[in-house]
């Protein structure tokens, strides 16, 4: 997935919007100066030229409205193109694989990743956008002086040629401190990010100091990089201003050879100005550009990762009751290796083995959170990556840590799942996770504020908020992952509620054999496998009660 184009959609008729503002903006200013040499070259005795006048007063109230509409227009054009970049972050992050526990460097990754849209904002909108009307605008106004005094036209475009000579030259140091800038900053952030989130641990270890030290050492070196990116991009926007008294000297000496001095004088300064102005937006279109290329480096890295595909042909899954479920020669590197299981529709397994064995593996593939790198995952005999992804998701659940909760109310939470569920259903699903009611770690029942990831929550709270929002879709196939629901008496009991809600098929990741009271099987994954060992016959009881 790579960046949008500039030149596509609505924005192709803003650039064209833009270049008929350019050649507007030139034609207005190379007017005004042919009426201020009409005017100034009048008679002595002559009656002053009221209409002359008048139309250029007129004339610079037309260039005033286009270069409101030009500012108009290019933030329209750059707000749209973001917006476009934007979702496609976001769609590269809903269909990013979820393998492990990755989110906390992305949470850090997404706040960089702000400041990029930042830059690619100001090329589009401070960059492209002005460069088209100033390109256009400075080039015609050259054209236009060209027919009125060939010397001074030769004057501004020496001018406008040697800032350009400058730009060029300034270029590869800028590029460098520019890089340099943004590598400080993405460290600081970095680790600052994971120092704030591991502040406790921090403090409890004693080694606040030394981490304060640390980020007042990343501050001064971003400082010092920012700095002389400071003072270079100034140097590079100053240039049509440090040109501007030798440009005013070249153009006094060419009109000095005129006969009609005083008016050619008057129409050069008048030119001289527009095009100074032309170019201090091109050279701060140049500062945004090199911003913009180490900010579309990064982009593109993200939107080119590895990310959960939908084939062009998926199909919906066919409505029904409980799913089964086959795990057909499925191989996860590292973890699982030509894996065979089955669990038929309506069974309760549990799956156990030690850290490391892939019970949490074998769970996140259930949900096509991510593919096996071979194998196939069936569920009622469609392998899963024939299945549409809203389809799937909207069959299967998963309850895991890995999916946190977000901020919000828990009825919020829960009706974020079953957004399309009734009234009296998501109440049933409350009170089956014993949250219909308030108590000490729901002070206001089912409307209790809940943090970013659910932090202000017991974990007990959070594991049946989260179970809640998974059976209020109505899954067909639910998987738990989350040891909570072996060790925490309320949680076990509301899963035991969810499951009496109606049929459904379920694999809950243990620790042990031990926990295997009302379950119909048991799989196996010791520390040599691959393998699932199955046991039958298992007491049947409560679903998971001890």
């Amino acid at each position: 997935m790579a960046l949008p184009r500039i030149y596509a959609g609505r924005r192709r008729r803003l650039l064209w919007l833009l270049v008929a503002n350019g050649f507007a903006q030139a034609v207005a200013g190379l007017l005004i100066a042919l009426g201020l040499r009409q005017a100034l070259g009048r008679a002595p005795d002559a009656p002053p030229p009221w209409s002359v006048l008048v139309a250029v007063a007129a004339l610079g109230l037309v260039i005033l409205v286009l270069r409101i509409r030009e500012a108009r227009d290019a933030e329209r054009l750059g707000q749209d193109y973001v917006t476009r970049v934007r979702l496609r972050i976001f769609d590269r992050v809903a269909f990013r694989p979820g393998r492990g526990g990755a989110g906390g460097r992305w949470g850090v990754t997404m706040t960089r990743l702000i400041s990029d849209l930042s830059s690619l904002r100001n090329w589009v909108s401070l960059g492209i956008a002005r460069s088209i009307v100033a390109g256009i605008a400075c080039s015609g106004l050259l054209v236009g002086l060209a027919f009125l005094s060939p010397l001074s036209a030769g004057v501004l475009a020496g001018v406008v040629i040697a800032a350009g000579l400058a730009t060029a030259a300034l270029t590869p140091r800028l590029r460098a401190i520019v890089r340099e800038s943004r590598r400080r900053r993405g460290r600081l952030a970095n680790n600052l990010g994971e120092k704030i989130l591991a502040s406790r641990t921090i403090h409890h270890l004693g080694r606040t100091r030394d981490e304060r030290a640390r980020v007042r050492s990343h501050s001064r070196r971003m400082t010092d990089a920012l700095v002389r990116r400071m003072a270079i991009g100034s140097a590079l926007r100053s240039l049509p201003d440090a040109m501007l008294p030798l440009a005013v000297a070249g153009l006094a000496w060419a009109a000095a050879s005129s006969p009609r001095a005083a008016a050619e004088t008057v129409v050069a300064m008048l030119l001289l100005g527009l095009v100074v102005d032309a170019l201090r937006d091109l050279t701060r279109s140049w500062d945004h550009r090199l911003a913009f290329e180490e900010a579309r480096r990064r982009i593109e890295v993200v939107l080119g990762g590895e990310r959960l595909r939908e084939a062009s042909d998926a199909v919906e899954l066919p409505d029904g009751g409980p799913l089964a479920l086959r795990f057909a020669r499925v191989t996860v590197e590292g973890t699982l290796r030509d894996f065979d299981g089955e669990v038929a529709a309506g069974e309760r397994v549990l799956v156990v083995g030690p850290t490391g064995s892939g019970k949490s593996t074998l769970l996140a593939l259930a949900a096509r959170l991510f593919d096996p790198d071979s194998g196939r995952i069936l569920l009622d005999g469609l392998d899963a990556r024939d299945l549409r992804l809203d389809s799937l998701h909207g069959a299967v659940q998963l309850v895991s840590p890995e999916l946190p909760l977000l901020r919000g109310t828990v009825a919020e939470n829960v009706g974020y799942g079953g957004f399309d569920a009734g009234p009296d259903w998501l109440e049933s699903v409350l009170r089956a996770c014993g949250l219909d009611e308030p108590s000490a770690a729901l002070p206001e029942g089912p409307v209790t504020r809940v943090e970013e990831q659910g932090r202000n929550l017991p974990q007990g709270v959070r594991a049946r908020v989260s179970l809640a929002r998974a059976a209020a879709i109505g899954p067909r196939l639910l998987l738990i992952d989350d040891p909570t629901f072996h060790h925490d008496r309320e949680a076990r009991r509301a899963l035991e509620a969810v499951l009496a809600l109606g049929p459904v098929t379920c694999l809950v990741a243990g620790a042990s054999a031990a926990e295997a009271r009302g379950f119909d099987r048991v799989w196996s994954l010791d520390d040599a496998g691959p393998r699932a060992v199955t046991r039958s016959g298992v007491d049947e009881g409560s679903a998971i009660s001890g």
